[in-house]
């Protein structure tokens, strides 16, 4: 069992720095309480403190969509990031919810696929990525055959088209992979 305290005490200090100077500079810190926010949410769901955990991730992802409205270039990836920690956290709890999760994972998959399509070299990767995960959901969590096999034939396809120097092309190719065959074992 990891110890988590540390670092949940580090966090919880820095977003109490970056609380108390949001109060004279919102624009500068506001970032810096939502990312704190998020890792927070991480270390919880880590300690399976899921409601703490959600509380965090909520409060973080309010932060980025006021932060997207106005800048949505900079701050939808850390929406879409966050919508997914919020996903698996619901798939993860003792009592899962896999409405949310599902609804949270689409959310982030659609952000994914819109900045893919501003950017496919610096956003494919994390689109495929998403396509991964979504497939995994209804492999794993709720069994949707066809769907999940077309969600990862989509990732394998956009990941061709990427370089095989990206270590995460390489890392969500072989997931993906994985996902094909153990729908052809079945």
């Amino acid at each position: 069992q990891k110890d988590y305290w540390p670092a949940k005490e580090y966090i919880e200090e820095a977003l109490q720095l970056y609380k108390n100077s949001a109060a004279k500079d919102a624009d500068t810190n506001n970032p810096y309480i939502a990312i704190s926010l998020n890792n927070l949410g991480v270390v919880y769901e880590s300690m399976e403190q899921h409601l703490e955990a959600e509380k965090r991730y909520t409060e973080a992802l309010a932060i980025y969509r006021k932060l997207a409205r106005n800048n949505p270039q900079a701050y939808n990836h850390y929406v879409a990031v966050t919508l997914n920690n919020l996903g698996y956290l619901y798939i993860g709890k003792v009592e899962p919810e896999y409405g949310r999760a599902e609804a949270n994972c689409k959310e982030s998959l659609d952000i994914y696929r819109a900045l893919a399509a501003e950017n496919p070299q610096a956003w494919n990767p994390f689109l495929a990525l998403s396509l991964h995960n979504m497939a995994r959901f209804y492999q794993q969590k709720y069994p949707n055959k066809t769907l999940s096999i077309q969600l990862v034939e989509e990732a394998i396809k956009i990941l061709d088209q990427c370089s095989d120097d990206y270590e995460l092309v390489r890392e969500v190719r072989n997931k993906a992979k994985r996902v094909l065959e153990i729908w052809q074992e079945n």
